[in-house]
């Protein structure tokens, strides 16, 4: 007990720290205001329920505790939404600033002065005094820049910056860099609020929802004769509690997931994921997989002929065939998962990669580009470039080195994409018209990738709309099993 008393204590210093360290203060007494008003919610909740007294100061109790955390969300996604705005303004005002006078400090400044204040203007502020009190003026312009990514952490931040560090080492015009990033920027802002929306929309509709399946439940207790009531009982009313504090509950999980950061970046494979995934797919033999799943197929055969003899019907006959594939070729499906996963994988890496590749271009030739870009790359590209690298060593002019990268994992748009480095490797055709075809072709993936990511994570919401109907169908179980005990009841005193 002690043990959960001090883990409840450390969560609340930890979010009171969390909201501190970002600018944002823990009002006590906007705490106590938010905890009266779900206490008082809880009680209006459960006297619709039709809870006694007793049960209705228990449930509305319970509900109160989660008003620590519904504020901590609330405050949360208050300042998640503004660490967004900042951080969409800082590389827009960056790439602005930056195209007119080709220096970081310089741009630093004039960012600094469209921030009055706030975690930016500081941050900012802490980047300018480094860079003018270093020596090292390359290396403290970096670490300038480390700062904000330190505060606003994300992969377009990222992106940006390394752009900068590099446009100014080599100097020239980025009129169509700097275009493609504002324009990458925009795209990954639309998307990234479309999915916020979404995400609001569904704890909304989701409330809702709990509310008119518990306004359902009350309706249904009421309609029951006086003689086969059930309301007052007190295992009923002990499931009406629980409906209601489920209710807070759910709300407070919805919350949450609206409180999340914007500016969070996709979870990727790491090293050894990527390489056991990569290495299972190349070395996959169907029929050896056959061969090893084929004696527990076989015995799967076997005891569903036994079963279908024992009971003397073939009624399980078409489930049992199911079951009897599925083991057979579960290896083949095991290979058609992990590609899947690969191929997602790649899908979402290789753009930011081919950035990268673009920007070393500008200095290197392309075989040079893309051995640079090794050491940065995601990891489930690495064996790949590896590979690629040591076929261009062999021989730089191969179309089969570029033609052949990925291409086991059957994606016509990486293919267009290798092509075009394979003709700017060769020098065929003109180089900046094939480089604006690149950063085109970059561009649109980059932002198909965001949107389809951002897509598939606001369509598994919709599972979210079922979760309410998992403690109604409890209490429905409930309230039938209640019913059918008064009814026994009364057979008994008749008889």
């Amino acid at each position: 007990m002690r043990k959960k008393i001090f883990l409840k204590a450390k969560r609340g210093e930890n979010r009171r720290q969390e909201l501190a360290r970002r600018g944002e203060k823990w009002e006590q007494k906007e705490v106590m205001m938010c905890s009266a008003m779900v206490f008082l919610l809880a009680l209006l909740s459960g006297a619709g329920m039709g809870l006694a007294p007793g049960w209705l100061i228990a449930a509305a109790v319970l509900c109160m505790l989660q008003a620590p955390g519904l504020y901590f969300h609330y405050k949360k996604e208050r300042l998640e939404q503004k660490r967004f705005r900042e951080a969409n303004a800082y590389m827009a005002q960056m790439v602005q600033s930056f195209s007119g006078n080709g220096k970081i400090l310089t741009a630093l400044k004039e960012t600094r002065e469209t921030f009055l204040g706030g975690m930016m203007h500081r941050t900012l502020t802490q980047g300018i005094c480094h860079i003018e009190q270093s020596c090292d003026m390359e290396l403290a312009e970096a670490e300038a820049l480390g700062f904000v990514e330190q505060e606003y952490d994300c992969e377009r931040v990222r992106m940006l910056h390394d752009f900068l560090v590099k446009a100014e080492s080599r100097g020239g015009s980025c009129e169509s860099e700097f275009a493609l990033l504002e324009n990458i920027r925009r795209l990954w802002e639309k998307n990234a609020l479309r999915y916020q929306n979404t995400v609001r929309l569904a704890r909304n509709l989701v409330a809702f929802e709990y509310l008119l399946l518990m306004a359902v439940c009350m309706f249904m207790l009421r309609q029951f004769p006086q003689e086969l009531a059930i309301l007052e009982l007190p295992f009923v009313q002990g499931l009406n509690a629980f409906l209601v504090v489920c209710f807070f509950l759910v709300y407070t999980r919805m919350d949450k997931k609206c409180a999340k950061s914007m500016l969070k970046d996709t979870r990727r494979m790491d090293e050894l994921s990527a390489k056991a995934k990569l290495t299972y797919i190349r070395k996959f033999c169907g029929k050896k997989a056959l061969l090893l799943q084929l004696p527990y197929a076989l015995v799967v055969l076997a005891l569903l002929l036994l079963w279908c003899g024992a009971a003397g019907n073939l009624r399980m006959l078409p489930a049992g065939t199911l079951v009897f594939l599925s083991v057979l070729f579960a290896g083949h499906i095991r290979y058609f998962y992990t590609m899947y996963m690969v191929r997602w994988e790649i899908k979402g890496v290789f753009p930011g990669w081919l950035f990268d590749v673009l920007l070393l271009t500008q200095r290197e030739n392309v075989a040079v580009a893309l051995a640079k870009s090794i050491e940065r790359a995601p990891a489930v590209l690495k064996e790949d470039l590896k590979e690629l690298k040591y076929e261009l060593e062999r021989s730089p002019m191969s179309a089969d080195a570029f033609l052949g990268f990925l291409s086991e994992y059957r994606m016509p748009e990486m293919e267009g994409i290798m092509r075009k480095l394979y003709a700017l490797n060769c020098g065929k055709g003109a180089c900046g018209e094939v480089m604006n075809q690149m950063i085109h072709m970059n561009m649109t993936m980059l932002a198909d990738a965001d949107a389809q990511r951002l897509k598939w994570k606001g369509e598994l919401f919709s599972l979210y709309y079922m979760l309410p109907t998992i403690p109604v169908m409890v209490c429905m179980a409930g309230y039938g099993a209640a019913l059918m005990a008064v009814i026994f009841r009364n057979i008994l005193t008749v008889i």
